[in-house]
């Protein structure tokens, strides 16, 4: 695990709290926002509030996962194997020369 994955799954961490508690909270100042503003007129407050919920538990669980170390498996299988060129890069070889 390195600092950058503890960083950006921090980051995440924060901003699910900051959504989860902003849609939880009985403040309107959230549906202030142009894009909530838009989802409530567009969908209703109640709708709005449960979107920005789930947006925060997405937030809050990537940020946990990420924190923790884990990884898509394209990035884990990439991070141990050896970049290594099986292939000649010789401009004859390339030309078919």
């Amino acid at each position: 695990m390195n600092y950058a994955d503890i960083f950006v799954g921090g980051v995440a961490i924060v901003l699910g709290i900051v959504t989860l508690t902003s849609a939880l909270g009985s403040s309107e100042a959230v549906y202030q926002l142009p894009k909530i503003r838009w989802l409530a007129a567009q969908y209703g407050q109640n709708s709005a509030r449960g979107i920005l919920i789930a947006l925060g538990i997405l937030l809050l669980a990537l940020g946990v996962m990420i924190t923790l170390g884990w990884k898509w498996t394209w990035e884990a299988d990439a991070a141990h194997e050896p970049v290594t060129n099986h292939h000649t890069t010789t401009p004859s070889a390339l030309c078919g020369w």
